[in-house]
């Protein structure tokens, strides 16, 4: 019974400590489970933990529910984790896997498995048993370490600045990639190497200290100091130090402040610039000091160029002056250039071509001179330099304020050299620094000498002087004072004025306030005022007086100055008409116009019955006028046209010059807008009569923009600008003037955009040439092409050439674009030629007329003849009549030039300008093109065939030949060949083609000559 009791007291105590067993695991934070080798390794048990880690309950996910634990895996991770068991089970140890899983929830967990066999004594495996826990927030912990590693390291090597890493003696242990660009070294140099190698002399003390404190520093700390690149120049480095210490534990916590320093951390930046803008700049404090001392000018300027010298490396500096006659140079001061060399240029002639400060004081305008052994400046001097030891040589002119030519600053090196943009600061610098210290020395002399000639002025008694009494009559004057006054003596003066505020003053209330201010203050300061002379005039005097009194503080009589300031008050009235008015035809100018368009808008928002108009005037061909009869006429234009306005429009107006050729008049208070219309047809009919400037008869016309109060203006430059709006729209349409309209506005923004698009279609190779044959109508053949401009716009598609050229040419890009079309022609007839296609076929070329007045124009051609490698012969320039007298008649040289290379010329669109005919055999013209207006008449019973037939006679009996353009009928062919007219275009024979039909074109004509005609003819 005993033993019986004792087996189930046993039992009781197994059961009990299983179950704290169950209790304990399921208490864990995490899994613990067994698992049997079913070749899937199913869970047979979990632990309550698993719902906690994946949303499960435990019977759900082991082989007694309807889905396996192994579900939840990533398919992607469980055959590693089936791996990793089976291989530790044939070993008969422990295993360890990550993985991840998918929560019921849907979200994704990392989770870390341990786990071993189960062996019975024999060796064989009853199961598996192990622990599961939640490893996802070291994971992401470790995930997002090795972002911010990575961030580091792309930080590190991507930065301008120079990040490293040292030890505590200083070693380099990391050098980001910009040790390159800062020091010249490659990382690899440095790593394991101490800057103390690298570290100027001069600072290692200061590194040194700093290096000492380290263990003491709490915050991150800067240091400057100079380090020596790869090249052996030192530079200045600008260094942010971060000490890394080792951990310090106490009472089982961590404290890296109180760790010893372990590692460095450095971020250096080149501050070679700003120190020495620094340096330079305490120079410059340091020369504006002697500038402002009683130092001669010759050690002022020798100081200022010893502070540049010491702040650059290897320049030698020198400041000439220009001598008393203003045609040479000296040096004044030069304190490092060698003394024979300044001696053997004592005095340098200011001309062209005479080193760097002769021409630059010449020109007024910098000379770079990057190598004295090859630059033709220095022809004369080349020898004398180069055997003291220089080779570059800058120099900038030293002009006054008023632009007066005081000498030149030069900088030399004695070596080739182009300055840098600093080196140009450096030159502007000096050179302003340099005209400050002559411009003052100057001043003090001229000073010292007004002060003796104003002190002889003053003991002559020239100021009046006077004493008078407070009711009004004077006790003395001196006799400067009686001449003020046009008295012939004091005693007159004296016995005339008794009573000077009524008699003097021409505001009779002056001399009251002048006796209150001396009551109250005692004296009195510049008091202006306008007074009477003896002979009725007037004229403005300044009193400056004191209030002499009694021992009871009584007023007994006051005593003072008088001087004249009739001519200052004049003046500054003038200084007040200047600023508002155009100094060259008298008008308002547009700062005073701004004002008054404003306070007319201020009075329309008052008032709304208040009308005003604005008309915007924009002269035409003064341009013109200015190129061809030179600018005096031009001006007398602007003045006479200024007077017309100003004297002989029938109506109240504001007018004014706004700059150059433009003017504005702004009508107020109106009754009707049509007044302005009114006054702009005024202008129209005035301007259709010459100006009479000069012995010469001036015809120029006008486009006038008006705008009107109507679209209630808040700011004048918006009135101005839509009054500039329909002035533009004027000269686009060619009328005498244009009502703004807010449609307008759109025109403006279109044109804007044409204009920045034809800027960039140079660059982006958006144009493109066609080729129109040109057809000789006795043979049959093709004998040249026309090269043909067009523009392949990204949006727009094709724009011809109608719509663009005359923007180019207002734009001032058409010289860019007629280069580009000329090179691109010969490129092609280049090609055509060497592939023996065309060997005599001519490449006709329109020429702008810019393009022909530059001075190495010729030169030009023939280098781009030169390298596309065409005969020169194949060539021929095409210019407008209307450009003919302007440019080609007047470059008799460049004409000969080209005709000399065997260039031929031709005068394009002939009969349609105003070209000089008595002249025209003077010049050695090829070809004249008739114009495609006549061809569209032959045949007519006007006088279109007899105006062609006088033009091929006119070109044979000059000896020229005669292309037709535009021909598009049999009709019209069969005229030209029956009026002897040797060649012809058009669209008859063939449309303008690309180089590629063009050359299909000669190849059908090589085999088969007339085959082309036929076509045209059919």
């Amino acid at each position: 019974m005993q033993e019986t009791i004792a087996s189930e007291q046993a039992k009781l105590k197994k059961g009990e400590s299983k179950s704290r067993l169950s209790i304990f695991i399921d208490l864990l934070p995490g899994i613990v489970f067994s698992c049997i080798n079913d070749g899937k390794w199913s869970m047979k048990y979990l632990s309550k933990g698993v719902f906690a880690l994946t949303g499960y309950r435990a019977e759900e996910l082991t082989n007694k529910g309807e889905m396996e634990y192994n579900d939840i895996i990533y398919a992607k991770d469980l055959s590693n984790v089936l791996e990793k068991i089976e291989t530790a089970i044939a070993a008969q140890e422990p295993y360890e896997v990550e993985y991840r899983i998918r929560t019921k929830s849907g979200e994704k967990k990392w989770f870390w498995e341990t786990g071993r066999g189960i062996f019975s004594p024999s060796g064989e495996l009853i199961d598996v048993e192990g622990f599961i826990t939640d490893i996802t927030k070291s994971k992401e912990a470790e995930q997002a370490l090795r972002e911010s590693e990575e961030r580091y390291r792309l930080l590190a090597e991507n930065a301008t600045d120079l990040i490293s890493r040292h030890r505590r003696d200083g070693v380099f242990t990391y050098v980001s990639p910009a040790c390159k660009t800062l020091l010249g070294y490659e990382p690899s140099e440095l790593i394991g190497r101490s800057p103390y190698e690298l570290f100027h002399p001069q600072d290692l003390e200061v590194i040194q200290q700093y290096n000492s404190t380290l263990e003491d520093l709490t915050t991150n700390q800067t240091i400057t100091y100079r380090i020596q690149h790869k090249n052996g120049k030192y530079i200045w480095l600008e260094t942010s130090i971060k000490r890394i210490n080792d951990r310090f534990t106490k009472a089982g916590s961590v404290d890296r402040q109180k760790g010893q320093v372990c590692e460095i951390v450095a971020v250096s930046r080149d501050i070679s610039d700003r120190k020495q803008a620094e340096d330079l700049l305490a120079s410059q404090k340091q020369v504006l000091e002697t500038i402002a001392s009683d130092a001669s000018l010759e050690d002022t300027l020798n100081i200022l160029v010893k502070s540049i010298e010491a702040n650059s490396d290897g320049l030698l500096g020198s400041i000439l002056v220009v001598d008393a006659q203003g045609k040479h140079l000296q040096i004044l001061a030069a304190p490092s250039l060698p003394q024979s060399y300044i001696q053997a240029l004592s005095q340098i002639e200011i001309s062209p071509h005479a080193g760097s400060c002769g021409t630059a004081a010449y020109y007024q305008k910098p000379v770079i001179v990057t190598d004295i052994a090859s630059d033709p400046l220095w022809e004369n001097y080349r020898s004398l330099a180069l055997s003291h030891g220089l080779r570059a040589c800058w120099s900038t002119p030293i002009s006054s304020s008023q632009g007066k030519i005081f000498g030149t600053f030069a900088i030399y090196y004695r070596q080739p050299r182009t300055p840098t943009p600093s080196d140009w600061q450096l030159l502007e610098d000096t050179t302003n620094l340099t005209r400050i210290a002559i411009e003052r020395k100057q001043a003090e002399t001229a000073l010292k000498e007004a002060e003796a000639k104003y002190r002889s002025i003053f003991e002559n008694i020239t100021q009046g002087i006077f004493q008078t009494l407070p009711d009004g009559r004077y006790l003395s004057a001196n006799p400067a004072l009686a001449n003020i006054y046009g008295y012939d003596s004091p005693a007159e003066l004296i016995q005339i004025l008794t009573n000077i505020g009524g008699q003097l003053y021409v505001d009779p209330h002056r001399r009251t306030y002048f006796a209150k201010l001396m009551e109250k203050y005692g004296r009195v300061s510049a008091f202006e005022s306008e007074v009477y002379r003896k002979d009725g005039s007037t004229i403005w005097i300044s009193e400056n007086a004191r209030a002499v009194k009694n021992k009871n503080g009584e007023i007994i009589y006051y005593e003072g100055t008088v001087e004249d300031i009739t001519a200052r008050r004049l003046a500054e009235e003038k200084l007040i008409h200047e600023a508002t008015h155009d100094s060259l035809t008298g008008l308002h100018n547009r700062d005073w116009f701004m004002k008054r368009l404003k306070y007319a808008i201020e009075l329309a928002h008052l008032n709304r019955n208040y009308l005003y108009a604005l008309l915007f005037i924009d002269l035409d061909r003064f341009k013109v006028v200015n190129d061809s009869l030179g600018h005096p006429v031009g001006d007398e234009l602007l003045k006479s046209f200024a007077a017309w306005l100003q004297t002989s429009l029938p109506i109240t107006k504001k007018v004014a010059r706004l700059g150059g050729d433009e003017f504005a008049i702004l009508l107020e208070g109106i009754e009707d807008f049509s007044q302005a219309i009114q006054i702009a047809q005024l202008i129209e009919e005035r301007l259709k009569q010459p100006f009479q400037l000069h012995n010469y008869e001036v015809f120029t016309g006008a486009s006038i923009g008006i705008s009107f109060s109507s679209f209630n203006y808040q700011q004048p430059e918006d009135l101005l600008r839509d009054a500039d709006v329909a002035m533009y729209q004027a000269k686009l349409r060619q009328l005498p003037y244009e009502v703004f309209n807010p449609a307008m506005q759109i025109g403006v923004m279109a044109r804007m955009q044409l204009e920045n698009d034809l800027r960039r279609a140079l660059e982006r190779e958006e144009f493109f040439l066609d080729y129109q044959p040109i057809i000789e109508l006795a043979t049959r053949q093709i004998i040249g092409f026309e090269a043909l401009v067009r523009w392949n716009h990204p949006i727009r598609g094709l724009i011809f050439p109608s719509e663009f050229i005359p923007v180019t040419e207002e734009m001032g890009l058409i010289d860019s674009l007629g280069w580009w079309v000329l090179q691109e022609a010969c490129q092609q007839l280049g090609e055509w030629q060497q592939s023996g296609e065309a060997d005599n076929l001519v490449m006709s070329v329109n020429l702008s007329g810019v393009q022909f007045k530059q001075i190495n124009f010729c030169e030009t051609l023939a280098q781009i003849c030169r390298h596309t490698k065409i005969k020169p012969h194949c060539l021929k320039l095409e210019i407008t009549e209307s450009c003919f007298l302007e440019t080609v008649a007047n470059s008799d040289s460049a004409v000969k030039q080209l005709k000399a290379k065997g260039i031929k010329l031709c005068i394009d669109d002939f009969g349609t300008g105003y070209s000089s005919l008595s002249r025209l055999h003077e010049f050695p013209i090829d070809t004249l093109k008739i114009d495609r207006s006549f061809l569209s008449r032959l045949g007519t019973a006007d006088s279109g065939t007899e105006i062609v037939r006088t033009i091929v006679m006119l070109a044979h009996n000059l000896g020229m030949d005669v292309v037709a353009e535009g021909v598009e009928t049999k009709l019209q062919l069969e005229k030209l060949q029956e009026l002897g007219c040797e060649s012809a275009q058009g669209y008859f024979f063939s449309k303008p083609v690309d180089s590629k039909v063009a050359g299909e074109l000669i190849r059908i004509m090589q085999k088969t000559p007339a085959k082309i005609f036929d076509l045209a003819e059919r």
